[in-house]
């Protein structure tokens, strides 16, 4: 079974549309209807999916990331299979742009913004670092900008390769 719009994962998660892929698999915009709120599904290819350490790295990600207490990591809500062996994780939508996309739109940030978010990078990196874990990829695509309140809020994204 392909995913589409309509597809059920578990007994509550709707997905509505594709809203980015990489070169791991896709990510979903999904409805979780239980809850009635909206969340973010990353689904590993499934041709990645049947490998033993893809999946096995897939799971640490999820429990990597889950495991880490900072407001500057995307929180992770649940992990499972779609009903094509797929694996997938669930976590918090994000509405923003990632740090690369910003840069690429609008030039580089001004210097006092660029230290805002490089502090806030700093802190998920350490409570990550504390725990024990590396992220091992961080660049600007990893770097989501939230704006809160007129200022950038750093979340960290893709723990997919960390130790």
């Amino acid at each position: 079974m392909a995913l589409a719009p309509g597809s059920t994962l578990g007994s509550n998660l709707v997905l509505e549309r594709e809203i980015g892929s990489g070169a791991m698999g896709a990510v979903w915009l999904a409805e979780n209807t239980a809850l009635r709120s909206k969340v973010a599904v990353k689904v590993l290819q499934r041709s990645l999916g049947t490998d033993a350490s893809t999946l096995a790295r897939f799971q640490q990600e999820a429990r990597a990331v889950a495991s880490i207490d900072s407001p500057h990591v995307v929180k992770i809500f649940d992990f499972g299979m779609t009903p094509s062996s797929e694996p997938y994780i669930v976590m918090e939508l994000l509405r923003g742009r990632d740090l690369r996309e910003i840069i690429e739109r609008d030039g580089p940030l001004p210097p006092e913004r660029a230290a805002h978010v490089i502090r806030q990078l700093c802190r998920a990196l350490g409570r990550a670092h504390a725990q024990g874990i590396i992220h091992r990829d961080i660049k600007p695509a990893n770097v989501f900008v939230v704006e809160s309140d007129g200022e950038p809020f750093v979340k960290v994204l893709d723990f997919g390769i960390a130790r």
